[in-house]
């Protein structure tokens, strides 16, 4: 299985178990995790600064940035950012 095959699967599953919305006691689960996906992506669409931000700072805690951008015009030789 491929890693597009398998986020696909996920999402359908998740499709799955959340549509038609469960119902009594069993409704609070799928609900409030959709609703927190609804928030993540305002809030992520809301400010893309600090979404850019936060993902400059996972990378570069993880050891995947490289080195410093390089300016315009130059180019870029291995292991140097480009955006």
């Amino acid at each position: 299985m491929t890693a597009a095959s398998a986020r696909c699967s996920t999402g359908i599953r998740f499709v799955l178990a959340t549509v038609p919305l469960p119902t009594g006691v069993a409704w609070w689960g799928p609900s409030v995790a959709i609703a927190w996906l609804v928030i993540g992506i305002i809030g992520a669409l809301a400010r893309p600064a600090a979404t850019r931000r936060a993902g400059e700072l996972l990378t570069a805690a993880e050891g995947l940035g490289g080195s410093a951008p390089v300016a315009a015009g130059q180019l870029a030789r291995e292991g140097e950012v480009t955006s």
